[in-house]
C-alpha cells in the first residue's frame, strides 16, 4: 500500500517537503515502483534456493538480471533516452530479473510438491 501512495502522491509530496525543484525526483520514484514492488516481493523467497541447495540457480537468476539490466544500460545510450526514459527501462529490466527469480522458486517448490500444482 506505501508503494501505491507513493505512486500517486510523490511528486507532490516531494515538492511540499523538498521544494519545487524536487518535484521530477517524485515523479522518478513513480517510474522506479515496478522495481521496488518486485523486489519487496520476491526477496524474502530468495533464501529457499539456498535452504534446497540450489545455488546454480541462483547463480543463473543473478546472471540473468545482469544481463536484463545492462541489456537496459546499453540501449539508454544506444537510443538516447531521457532520463525518465531511462530509469522506467532499467526499473522494468531489475523488477523482469526478480519475477523471473519467482518462477525459478515457484518451478523449484513445485518439484519439491508435484501435488501443489
Amino acid at each position: 500500500i506505501p508503494a501505491l501512495v507513493a505512486l500517486m502522491v510523490a511528486p507532490s509530496l516531494f515538492a511540499l517537503v523538498f521544494g519545487e525543484a524536487w518535484r521530477e525526483s517524485g515523479e522518478l520514484l513513480r517510474l522506479m515502483i515496478p522495481m521496488v514492488l518486485a523486489q519487496l516481493l520476491i526477496t524474502p523467497f530468495h533464501g529457499l534456493i539456498d535452504v534446497l541447495g540450489r545455488q546454480d540457480m541462483h547463480a543463473r537468476r543473478e546472471i540473468l538480471r545482469l544481463i536484463l539490466i545492462g541489456m537496459a544500460l546499453v540501449a539508454v545510450v544506444a537510443l538516447d533516452l531521457s532520463l525518465a526514459q531511462a530509469v522506467l527501462l532499467v526499473s522494468l529490466a531489475h523488477g523482469g530479473g526478480y519475477l523471473f527469480g519467482a518462477a525459478i522458486i515457484r518451478q523449484m517448490l513445485r518439484q519439491l510438491h508435484p501435488a501443489a500444482r
